[in-house]
């Protein structure tokens, strides 16, 4: 596909965003992002008619992404748990994606494609004619000679196989029953909730529920939380960037486990008003029954959105 073409598939993908942010069931605040991202999608056109010209190209996807950048971080300020407005970011995110690798093109990617060499056409020189050979003379075949043939073997009796005595049957024993108060039942089962004990001294706490401010997020490097985001931690306690801190995460039903974070980004109180302050970690040394935790939370509520570009 050539640049304007992926252009326009991107500004496709908006044009969905664009329709769920403006339903009526959304609140208004959701206007002033859907205005930012009909100037995404008006930058994009501008994108498909350059005509391969590199500078008004490029030009017009730097307007497009930072468009997208400040329409996802308004969405995201906005406090709510709308169905809509989680399908709306969702596409929102999936058209930043699509946009963010057209902003890295080179000016080689708009060069004409090259003109295959095509060999010089020459006249066929036409076959030489020679004299056919005569026919050789057909000789007779000698006759295949005939053998006696042997005599059958007698058949002999196969041995019965011995039977054995069948084993007793396995007593059957009973399954265990998953917790009753998993909010996630129906996969398979996991450990029961451990009590809540203090942290670690100089740790944190990620209170994760229905609307809870602390949340999962992830990238757009990949959709898996653990390999690819992390937890945003609610904290007006700010650790410095880069810097190794214990979490204990709740979940509801009384789950919980600890884990070492690596912060990679924090927000400040001051930074949006209508923001939450807290710091984003990337979990280390998580295991099969974490990654159950996190896997069932985030089917039943969407992660948060994290530009690392």
């Amino acid at each position: 596909m050539t640049p304007s073409q992926d252009a326009k598939t991107a500004r496709e993908t908006l044009a969905r965003g664009l329709a769920l942010l403006q339903q009526s069931d959304l609140p208004p605040q959701f206007l002033e992002a859907a205005g930012t991202v009909a100037q995404a999608m008006s930058a994009l056109m501008q994108a498909e008619r350059s005509a391969g010209d590199f500078a008004a190209f490029s030009a017009s996807i730097q307007q497009a992404l930072a468009a997208l950048r400040g329409a996802m971080a308004r969405m995201q300020s906005l406090p709510t748990a709308h169905p809509l407005a989680d399908q709306a970011m969702a596409v929102v995110a999936q058209g930043l994606g699509l946009v963010h690798p057209l902003s890295n093109l080179q000016p080689s990617a708009f060069a004409p494609p090259a003109v295959p060499y095509q060999a010089p056409m020459y006249p066929q020189q036409p076959a030489p004619m020679y004299p056919q050979q005569p026919a050789q003379p057909a000789y007779a075949q000698p006759a295949a000679p005939t053998y006696a043939q042997q005599p059958a073997q007698p058949a002999y009796a196969q041995p019965a196989a011995p039977a054995y005595a069948q084993q007793p049957a396995q007593p059957a024993y009973a399954q265990p029953t998953p917790h009753t108060s998993d909010p996630f039942a129906g996969g398979a089962p996991i450990s029961s909730p451990t009590p809540s004990i203090p942290p670690p001294s100089g740790g944190f706490e990620a209170e994760l529920g229905t609307n809870s401010i602390s949340n999962f997020y992830k990238t757009l490097n990949g959709n898996d939380i653990v390999e690819h985001g992390g937890i945003f931690v609610s904290s007006y306690k700010m650790p410095t960037l880069g810097k190794e801190v214990d979490i204990r995460v709740h979940f509801p039903g009384g789950y919980q486990f600890d884990c070492r974070g690596i912060v990679r980004w924090v927000r400040e109180s001051t930074d949006n008003a209508d923001a939450p302050p807290g710091f984003g970690a990337q979990m280390v040394n998580i295991g099969g029954e974490q990654r159950q935790l996190i896997q069932r939370y985030v089917r039943n509520r969407e992660p948060l959105f994290y530009d690392d570009f």
